[in-house]
């Protein structure tokens, strides 16, 4: 456990400020728990391919991603399908939700 990270001096006491920040408060909110750091998730192929796809597409990198996946799915490469959706949910969670309610009602 870290002992005192920061202290504030009032008068000839020193009291703690921050003790052990990551045992009181745990992950962020917003921590990708999947991964355990960002270097780890960069490694991964998909997240790897969403970037360059948002380099290349800009704010419609997830619209074109559903696009792909729908044209691969209509040609039945469910294989290609699949990478397209999870590059499609990394990037737009709504949108990939989208089409999975769509295959399951058709």
């Amino acid at each position: 456990m870290t002992q005192l990270a920061y202290t504030l001096s009032l008068g000839p006491k020193k009291r703690p400020v921050i003790m052990d920040y990551a045992a009181a408060h745990g992950r962020a909110a917003n921590d990708n728990a999947r991964f355990e750091t960002s270097a780890d998730a960069l490694r991964n192929a998909h997240v790897q391919s969403a970037l360059r796809l948002l380099a290349s597409h800009g704010l419609q990198a997830a619209q074109h991603a559903y696009d792909m996946a729908q044209k691969s799915r209509a040609q039945n490469d469910r294989h290609s399908a699949d990478k397209w959706m999870h590059i499609c949910r990394i990037l737009d969670k709504r949108l990939a939700q989208k089409m999975e309610r769509g295959s399951k009602a058709g």
